[in-house]
């Protein structure tokens, strides 16, 4: 799910909501809701989100989960 891969992404980087919302400027609110499954992204966001984590949006779209690599 999309909530799932932008909170990965998100963790990955070593952001806080709050300091993905001040990177993207968009509200904390926004970014929890979307995390927590309870909003879905508009355009807008999806290009956000996708240019600050350097994705496509077609990746957050997409519904495989993000795999940790073995080892």
């Amino acid at each position: 799910m999309i909530s799932n891969k932008i909170k990965e992404l998100r963790k990955k980087n070593g952001l806080t909501q709050e300091e993905l919302a001040k990177e993207t400027n968009l509200s904390q609110s926004n970014i929890g809701m979307i995390e927590g499954g309870k909003r879905i992204p508009g355009r807008k966001t999806l290009e956000i989100l996708a240019n600050f984590f350097n994705v496509t949006i077609d990746y957050l779209l997409e519904e495989k989960e993000i795999e940790e690599p073995l080892g």
